[in-house]
């Protein structure tokens, strides 16, 4: 019966050349026409034993010889399949254990085939979209697979970026109502994303309370730049253990250092640097202790800072912190949005670091209890995981690293997004199992893309520049194999409020000036919306 179903079939060409990454074969061009197929990207079949060999059209040539003019296509292999009882496709996996002889015969891949070949295969699964250059075939993402070996998705600014990570964390959503997903959302673009699936924490109600902080971490806030740094970490660590030090728990903790999340008051902070100030023999030395204490105190009172270092936040208990960001219990919210784009800037990237951090260490120390995996997504992801060579520091970067190496074992996975993958740091991207590429206009993005993707999904760089807005490319562990994709509307109350501004449009009314610019002021000064 098999038999009969592959001879059946339309044969377009022949195999002429085969090594180990791919074959070349010689179309007929009458055939390949009525078979609707034969186009870079396409796909096509061949029958070995018991195995359905898929590649893909990756170069077309037309050549001149003793048959007269053809058509030669350049093939890629991209994965094998079972053959069913009918003789069609039937459980797909990358990658391939035979090869083809010269002259096997070569078939079309049919939509059907593809159906078969991208079936949800009882497989946890989010419906990204369709496989390119069908309109019925869902391409779809694995979740586990997807979450565990983390992410990156990657795309030149518009190009719909946000949209897709809306559309991927909707589905996971949905499928997971309980799960904890954090994301890190700079520009204040995905509170309107998830209207029943998140909860919004920004400046207003989001708690970092400043104890929570590592010695590092309370550098970024208090310390000199340049070669007064260290003078002032150094005067920090003894001052900060200290303050600890009085917290009545601290008798009970045996290995107590300065980076113990245990509360501390501010009040003690500073009573510490004057005690150290009064035992100094030199008076040059002195000018370090009084600026470092006048910096405290300046951030302290600055309101812009409350929601780190309000004396209030002393008490707030470490588990109610956890449970909020993490969302512990769900209650079918699974998402926390953490807008800080009212945040000010020179301290962005100090409150991921913590937030990465509290997130890290929770995954660490709950290996014994019952398991519960975090997913952190970070937003812009190149301003928190430079890349050595952009020259820039991150605070974040340290935390952020060892999630990427070591954030699967505990159960924490990462999702970086950004739009300059080039300026993103590569031992992290290196770590991402599977890459998203939507359209990248920057040769050196372009280049990182390559360099990044696995082997199998190499050819699909040259069609980066080619694609539309609304598609892409998707290659790794979290979809059968490297993949062109038509991304799914996404429904108008779920888009991220990261629309272009339409200036003809603006730029054509009238009225309201005044108001506007009163309103503006008023939130400029009070710093709120």
């Amino acid at each position: 019966m098999l038999e009969a179903t592959a001879q059946k079939e339309l044969t377009v060409g022949y195999i002429e050349d085969v090594d180990a990454v791919g074959a070349t074969c010689r179309l007929d061009e009458a055939a390949i026409k009525r078979a609707g197929t034969g186009s870079i990207g396409s796909q096509l079949k061949l029958k070995l034993d018991g195995l359905w060999l898929i590649v893909e059209i990756r170069e077309l040539k037309q050549v001149r010889d003793l048959r007269g003019a053809g058509i030669v296509a350049a093939l890629e292999f991209i994965g094998e399949t079972d053959v069913a009882q009918d003789g069609g496709l039937t459980r797909f996996r990358q990658g391939v254990s035979a090869y083809p002889l010269p002259g096997t015969p070569v078939y079309p891949v049919r939509e059907d085939d593809l159906k078969r070949a991208f079936a949800e295969q009882e497989r946890a699964s989010v419906v990204v979209g369709c496989v390119h250059p069908t309109a019925s075939v869902d391409a779809r993402l694995y979740i586990d697979p997807f979450l565990s070996r983390h992410f990156a998705i990657f795309g030149s600014s518009g190009t719909g970026k946000s949209t897709l990570v809306s559309l991927i964390l909707n589905g996971i959503a949905q499928k997971a109502p309980e799960g904890h997903i954090v994301v890190i959302d700079p520009h204040g673009e995905y509170a309107a994303s998830f209207p029943e699936n998140a909860v919004l924490l920004d400046a207003q109600n989001l708690s970092v309370p400043y104890w929570l902080m590592t010695l590092d971490e309370h550098c970024e806030f208090f310390a000199a730049q340049g070669l007064d740094r260290e003078i002032d970490k150094d005067i920090l660590a003894k001052c900060l253990l200290a303050a600890r030090a009085k917290n009545p728990s601290a008798r009970s903790i045996a290995n107590l250092n300065v980076d113990t999340p245990l509360p501390y008051f501010i009040g003690d902070l500073i009573s510490a640097i004057d005690e150290q100030l009064g035992k100094l023999e030199k008076y040059a030395e002195a000018r370090f202790y009084i600026r470092l204490k006048l910096k405290i105190m300046q951030v302290v009172s600055d309101r812009r800072f409350r929601f780190i270092f309000d004396e209030s936040l002393y008490g707030a208990p470490l588990d109610y912190v956890i449970s909020t960001l993490l969302r512990l219990p769900a209650n079918g919210r699974p998402i926390s949005v953490v807008d800080l784009s009212n945040a000010p800037s020179e301290v962005v990237d100090a409150v991921v670091a913590v937030l990465s951090r509290l997130i890290f260490n929770f995954g660490v120390w709950s290996r014994e209890g019952k398991a519960r995996p975090v997913l952190l997504v970070c937003e812009e992801a190149q301003n928190y995981l430079p890349s050595p060579e952009s020259g820039k520091g991150a605070a974040a970067s340290a935390i952020l690293e060892r999630i990427a190496k070591e954030g699967r074992k505990h159960g924490v996975s990462l999702g970086l997004v950004t739009q300059r993958p080039s300026d993103l740091s590569p031992g992290a991207l290196s770590q991402c199992g599977t890459l998203v590429a939507l359209r990248l206009n920057n040769l050196r993005d372009q280049e990182c893309l390559k360099n990044a993707l696995p082997e199998a999904g190499k050819h699909l760089v040259n069609a980066i520049q080619g694609l539309r807005n609304q598609e892409c490319i998707i290659s790794g562990e979290g979809v059968p194999a490297p993949v062109r994709v038509r991304i799914a509307d996404v429904e108008p109350d779920r888009l991220p409020d990261s629309h272009d501004p339409a200036f003809s449009v603006a730029w054509a009314k009238a009225g309201g000036e005044e108001e506007l610019v009163r309103g503006t002021i008023d939130r400029w000064l009070n710093q709120t919306f």
